[in-house]
C-alpha cells in the first residue's frame, strides 16, 4: 500500500504539472476561450482521477484501458507542445498548427489500433556451437499482463504459442496483472500450454505487486507449469535458469540471485530473467543466451528512450562477452492499451 501512495503522489504530481502545461501552453495555440479552455481541462481531469481511481480498485478491469489511456495521451500532448514551441518562431506557424494537431490526433488514433493488434511472431534463428542446442525450437513470451477481463485474450496467445509447435515453451514475467482469486477464470487457457518438453516460468516485477506471489505460482504449478524462482532445471542435458525479479525485494520475498539459480548448471544455459538489468547482473555466470522482457520497447515512442536511462537492454539482440541477450517487446500491454512504432510479440526461436 505504501508503494501504491508513494506512485499516487508523483502520478498526481505530474497530473497537476500537466494540467497547467496543458491550459496555459497547448490550448493558448488554439483559442483565447476561457470557457472552451475550461471545458477541455475538464474533461482531461475526470479522465486522470477516473485513472488514480482505478489504481487503487480490484474491480473494472474492462473499462481500465479507457482511463490508463490519459498516460498516453500525456506523452502525446508533451511531444505536441514541443514540437509546436520549437515550430511557434516560423513565419507559417498560423497556417500549419492545424495541420501538426491532425498529424498527433492521427498518430494517436493509430496508437490505439496497433495496440488492438494481436501479437506478431517474430522468428529468430541462433547459429551454435554446441550441437546439443542444434534443432531445438523455443516459444518466449512475456508481458502477457493477464487481467480478469482478458480470457479471450490468452486462449488466443496459447493457440499461437500452440501452433508454433516449439520443444520448449518459455514465459519471462508479468503474465499476471490482478489477484489470483480474480484470475483463475482468465487464467484458465493457459493449462493448454503445449510443448515437447515442458512449459518454464521465470516471475517478473508485477507478480510481487498483488501480495499473492506464492498463490500464483502455486497455480502454475499446479497447470504443469515449471516455475524458476533462483532455480534450474535441467532439459535434455540444457539448463534453464530463472532468477526473482527485483520487485520481490519491495513484497518482503526473496530477490535475485545469480549464484543460487546457476548452482549445479550446465552447459549450455539458458537464463530467464524479466528485467534486463537483472539479466545484466546475472551474466557474470556466462549463460549463453538470456530472454527477458519488462521494457515493451517503450510501448509508445518515445519512451524508449527514457526505457533506456533505466535498463541496459531496451529491445533486440545483444552480445556481450559469451552471452547473447534477446530483449522482447512483450506480447500483451501495460497501461493505455496503446502503441507507437512498437509491436506485440512472441518469439519463435530455432537453434541451428
Amino acid at each position: 500500500m505504501i508503494s501504491k501512495l508513494i506512485f499516487l503522489s508523483i502520478l498526481v504530481l505530474i497530473f497537476a504539472l500537466f494540467n497547467i502545461y496543458f491550459y496555459r501552453r497547448i490550448l493558448h495555440f488554439f483559442t483565447s476561450s476561457k470557457q472552451i479552455k475550461n471545458i477541455a481541462l475538464s474533461i482531461v481531469i475526470f479522465w486522470e482521477l477516473g485513472f488514480a481511481a482505478l489504481f487503487f480498485s480490484a474491480s473494472f478491469w474492462e473499462i481500465r484501458p479507457v482511463f490508463a489511456s490519459v498516460l498516453g495521451f500525456l506523452l502525446f500532448t508533451f511531444v505536441f507542445g514541443a514540437t509546436l514551441e520549437a515550430a511557434k518562431v516560423a513565419p507559417w506557424f498560423g497556417r500549419t498548427k492545424y495541420l501538426l494537431l491532425g498529424i498527433f490526433v492521427c498518430l494517436f488514433g493509430y496508437s490505439f489500433y496497433v495496440g488492438s493488434l494481436p501479437p506478431t511472431i517474430k522468428y529468430i534463428n541462433i547459429k551454435v556451437d554446441d550441437r546439443r542446442l542444434n534443432g531445438i525450437t523455443l516459444a518466449v513470451a512475456t508481458d502477457i499482463h493477464l487481467d480478469p477481463s482478458k480470457k479471450e485474450f490468452a486462449t488466443s496467445i496459447v493457440s499461437q504459442i500452440n501452433n508454433l509447435n516449439a520443444d520448449m515453451v518459455l514465459i519471462v514475467g508479468d503474465l499476471f496483472d490482478g489477484k489470483m482469486t480474480d484470475l483463475e477464470g482468465a487464467a484458465a487457457p493457459l493449462s493448454e500450454l503445449k510443448s515437447r518438453y515442458g512449459v518454464f516460468f521465470a516471475p517478473g516485477n508485477h507478480e510481487y505487486y498483488y501480495g499473492d506471489f506464492d498463490a500464483k505460482m502455486d497455480y502454475l504449478r499446479s497447470i504443469g507449469i515449471n516455475t524458476l524462482i533462483n532455480q534450474n532445471a535441467n532439459v535434455i542435458d540444457i539448463s534453464i535458469v530463472g532468477v526473482a525479479d527485483l520487485a520481490a525485494v519491495r513484497a518482503a520475498a526473496e530477490g535475485p540471485n545469480p549464484q543460487k539459480a546457476f548452482a549445479n548448471t550446465k552447459k549450455p544455459t539458458i537464463l530467464l530473467a524479466h528485467q534486463p538489468k537483472t539479466a545484466k547482473d546475472a551474466l557474470f555466470y556466462s549463460p549463453d543466451i538470456v530472454f527477458c522482457g519488462h521494457t515493451h520497447n517503450g510501448q509508445i515512442w518515445p519512451f524508449n528512450y527514457l526505457v533506456s536511462l533505466a535498463q541496459p537492454f531496451v529491445y533486440g539482440e545483444y552480445r556481450e562477452n559469451t552471452s547473447q541477450i534477446i530483449v522482447t517487446s512483450g506480447a500483451g500491454l501495460w497501461g493505455p492499451p496503446m502503441r507507437l512504432f512498437s509491436r506485440s510479440e512472441i518469439l519463435a526461436v530455432r537453434f541451428f
